[in-house]
């Protein structure tokens, strides 16, 4: 393993043990219950998994330019032409309540398309969901994505 990437796990969990210390004006302890890092084969870096109590969040540590980009929620899949794609992001509906969906960003962690659940439970049109949603579904030319709700 080379400097660099013992470097960079030594700061994430430094930042780790700070953040799930009791000592932060004792109030409740953070959600953070672990943090795993793997290796990436499609770019120069690192996938630091944050797994909360709830919920995994995802970063990409970029070792050429020394980023850290959040890369969403959920589960992570790289594909080997340096997409990612994001199962089962969540939202929320203009009107109010949760959904979620699949979620395609280029390689730098950049939304690009958004892809239909593959539990689907309804379908809906570009009205119901907010900008980000509505832009990428009018760029891929459909005008409803089906989604997985509670």
């Amino acid at each position: 393993m080379n400097k660099r990437i013992l470097a960079y796990a030594a700061i994430i969990m430094s930042a780790v043990h700070f953040y799930s210390s009791e000592s932060l004006a004792d109030g409740p302890r953070p959600l953070i219950e672990r943090i795993e890092i793997k290796p990436l084969e499609t770019i120069y870096g690192i996938h630091l998994i944050q797994h909360e109590t709830t919920h995994k969040r995802n970063f990409i540590i970029g070792l050429d330019d020394q980023s850290m980009t959040y890369i969403g929620d959920g589960d992570i899949e790289f594909e080997p032409n340096g997409s990612i794609i994001n199962r089962g992001a969540k939202s929320y509906f203009k009107t109010g309540g949760a959904f979620w969906y699949d979620l395609k960003r280029d390689s730098k962690g950049n939304p690009i398309a958004v892809i239909d659940a593959p539990n689907a439970t309804n379908c809906y049109g570009v009205k119901s969901f907010y900008e980000k949603i509505s832009k990428l579904l009018a760029k891929q030319g459909k005008d409803k994505l089906c989604v997985w709700e509670k």
